[in-house]
């Protein structure tokens, strides 16, 4: 069952889950539910597994164009 609640959020916030909604064509509760069952069961939480995947990164850079690096930095990893 879901629960209609009212939240105050930041509006770089909001239109970063917009983004995220609208890019996986998504409705944006989606985007926010998917968000708090990560936060809450602490994915991406553990700092070995974090170094990990950033020397995995780092050892086999992408070939990207400005454009795309910056999509890439500004994006969310951990979700």
């Amino acid at each position: 069952m879901k629960r209609k609640i009212g939240l105050l959020v930041a509006e770089n916030v909001m239109r970063q889950a917009k983004r995220r909604a609208a890019e996986k064509g998504v409705p944006l509760s989606d985007v926010i539910q998917e968000a708090l069952e990560t936060c809450l069961s602490g994915a991406g939480n553990d700092p070995k597994q974090r170094l990990e995947a950033y020397n995995r990164f780092c050892d086999h850079p992408m070939k990207l164009n400005p454009a795309q690096l910056k999509v890439a930095l500004e994006a969310d990893a951990w979700i």
